[in-house]
């Protein structure tokens, strides 16, 4: 393969910084950023549906002892997804104890990981976009989000984001192929596999084979990174726990590579999902929440590229994003987007594997303006998404969190509930609210009027958690003696006494 150079045939040398200045606040507002992640991380509650029922199946885990087969439920297996984001997880419950802290804190810390490959890949775009790029990727709202969220994507994230940085230090190196990146990158292949099936593969490799087309090098690129003895360390860490799985579970494969992978993909509305709900939407969806997962940038960059101002920045759009790096990058931008574009069922976390490219690539055109004096906005703007999530991250998340889970109700009705004299009900959900089961560890329950009088018979109490506008449900437990004891926005709890 060719060395990589510039769009002109020289090799790129970015010019020195010109404002130390303007760096220096960066890092300042890159560090509060970060700050103010990592202390939110223990500040508000685990709401429903998707945060708590991840940490559920880690508490899970680790009451049982189970790390084989995660178990949304006592007995009930929880197949969606592989284990390694919930081992994680786990691990850290059981190094500091199951809190809201202790199972964010590994999203954090991957997060911080994929903000470092930023840094890495903007060093050889421009020195001042090496600070730029983590912070415009940490400030757009999906990634904040995701650095404290006990769920799957910050570990994919993380997987495909090391793999393509790996992949591509062995393309980059002008001598023989590095073998240490090389198999780094099969590594976290198979990390990828433990967290997200084949998706993974797909979303790290995928930008590869666009810009292998792009800059017709595709079969150099494939002799490149291919590797056998790669491929034999992929399966070696990937394929033993699905072989297991299988064996614990028959039809597992089945379930989860035809069901969570094909038909999850081609079926709107797929109604085979054990464990959710598919989320069909328009194709092409996918573009425009990529526009707001990744605001205000994605604004700012269309702004600063603005046709009237292409005459002034076209050599330097030119000089940059005419690197090998740049293309590359922009292949990474584009590609899981162009996945995702003609799929039946989707969700906004999908982009989340396009923005550690978009904000190198953001960084390098809003950070090296040709007049320095341009560069004001741009830091005007980072300086207003940190003081938006110092804002969100220290007083909003609670505010915004509580209502969507059972922390508020059972923190008033647990100190008046002791098991197993009392007992926590509710009635006619679809299953106990993954947060209840979560704050109570395991005691709340489906129970019903019937059931709480039967209790009273024997002398025991009783809680019953119903929403607020089930009049009908109210009326019941009324009747029955109930008496309410807490209301929230999200539930009503009413104590049938002995």
């Amino acid at each position: 393969m060719k060395p990589l150079t510039t769009v002109d045939g020289a090799p790129s040398a970015p010019a020195p910084s010109r404002a130390p200045d303007l760096r220096a606040m960066l890092w300042w507002m890159l560090a509060l950023l970060v700050l103010a992640r990592l202390v939110s991380l223990a500040l508000y509650p685990l709401p429903d549906p998707s945060e708590s029922r991840y940490a559920e199946v880690a508490r899970q885990m680790i009451e049982s002892g189970n790390w084989l087969v995660p178990q949304i439920r006592p007995g009930e297996p929880f197949l969606a997804k592989p284990p390694l984001s919930t081992w994680i997880q786990a691990a850290s419950g059981q190094m500091f104890g199951v809190s809201e802290f202790a199972l964010r804190l590994p999203a954090f810390l991957l997060m911080m990981f994929v903000a470092w490959c930023t840094m890495s890949w903007a060093r050889e775009l421009h020195p001042r976009a090496r600070v730029a790029a983590p912070l415009v990727l940490l400030s757009t709202p999906l990634a904040f989000i995701v650095a404290g969220a006990v769920m799957t994507d910050a570990t994919l994230v993380a997987c495909t984001t090391a793999a393509q940085l790996a992949f591509w230090l062995v393309l980059a190196a002008t001598g023989g192929r590095p073998r240490l990146p090389l198999m780094l990158g099969y590594v976290a292949l198979g990390l990828g596999l433990l967290v997200k099936g084949l998706a993974a593969i797909a979303l790290a490799v995928l930008p590869f084979v666009l810009w292998a087309l792009a800059t017709r090098q595709f079969f150099s690129v494939l002799r490149r990174l291919w590797s056998t003895a790669g491929i034999v360390l992929m399966l070696a860490i990937a394929a033993p726990w699905f072989i297991a799985m299988e064996l614990r579970q028959p039809g597992y494969l089945n379930y989860f590579i035809i069901g969570e992978h094909f038909s999850r993909f081609l079926v709107p509305g797929w109604t085979g999902d054990r464990f959710g709900a598919a989320h069909a939407r328009p194709y092409g969806t996918i573009w425009i929440y990529m526009l707001g997962a990744a605001l205000p940038w994605t604004l700012a960059a269309a702004f600063a590229l603005r046709p009237t101002r292409l005459a002034a920045v076209r050599e330097r759009v030119a000089a940059q994003l005419g690197q090998p790096l740049a293309g590359f990058l922009l292949a990474c931008t584009i590609a899981p987007l162009l996945l995702f574009t003609f799929a039946g069922n989707i969700i906004w976390t999908y982009v989340l594997t396009a923005l550690p490219a978009f904000s190198v690539l953001c960084a390098a055109v809003l950070f090296d303006p040709p007049d320095i004096q341009q560069t004001r906005w741009p830091a005007l703007l980072a300086a207003l998404m940190t003081a938006v999530w110092l804002v969100f991250g220290l007083y909003g998340a609670h505010r915004w969190a509580e209502p969507r889970g059972e922390h508020e109700v059972l923190g008033r009705v647990m100190p008046q509930c002791v098991a197993p004299a009392c007992a926590i009900g509710y009635w006619e959900a679809r299953w106990v609210p993954h947060s209840a089961a979560f704050y109570t560890q395991g005691q709340a329950e489906m129970l019903t009027a019937d059931d709480a009088l039967a209790r009273r018979a024997r002398g025991l109490a009783t809680v019953l958690i119903v929403p607020p506008d089930r009049m009908d449900q109210r009326r019941a437990i009324e009747a029955a003696g109930g008496q309410q004891i807490a209301q929230t926005r999200a539930s009503v709890a009413y104590r049938v006494a002995p």
